[in-house]
């Protein structure tokens, strides 16, 4: 990510956070919930992979169909479309709000002993989520810009 698209999403989403106190960021314009959810998830899947992303419980328990809108509605299909399918992987229904069963799912099949197995389909998914990181920044970047004024006054 270069420095300036760096810099203006770290702004905003800190001018968001702020602005926010203790609320959700699913209590924000759409707009405004796609800066968050977008930094948010690209950096727990950069930081931890999409383990990370998966094992948390995210305020009000959204389907993840809405953390794949928001990449989607930046123009990062690709990673949309990899959140969608990992999700499709737990074997029960609705694991936005079965975090226990979610969380087993991924010790169970997506680690051995304490490091990821990188041949877990899941695991590879977010593989691609990450290789696309830098896209996904310059993508968000360019969607702040051109609706920065609607962003702040969100």
């Amino acid at each position: 990510m270069s420095a300036d698209d760096d810099h203006l999403i770290g702004t905003v989403s800190r001018e968001l956070y702020e602005r926010l106190g203790k609320d959700s960021i699913f209590s924000l314009p759409w707009v405004a919930q796609v800066v968050t959810i977008v930094a948010a998830v690209q950096g727990d899947t950069d930081n931890g992979g999409i383990i990370c992303f998966f094992e948390a419980d995210w305020p009000g328990s959204p389907p993840y169909s809405v953390f794949a809108d928001a990449f989607r509605a930046i123009g990062a299909d690709e990673t949309a479309e990899c959140i969608e399918a990992a999700a499709t992987l737990f074997p029960f229904s609705a694991p936005h709000v079965r975090g226990d069963a979610r969380r087993d799912y991924l010790r169970d099949r997506c680690m051995i002993g304490d490091r990821t197995d990188d041949s877990s389909p899941l695991v590879r998914l977010g593989e691609r989520v990450i290789d696309s990181s830098d896209a996904n920044y310059a993508l968000l970047a360019q969607q702040v810009r051109e609706h920065l004024n609607e962003i702040r006054n969100a």
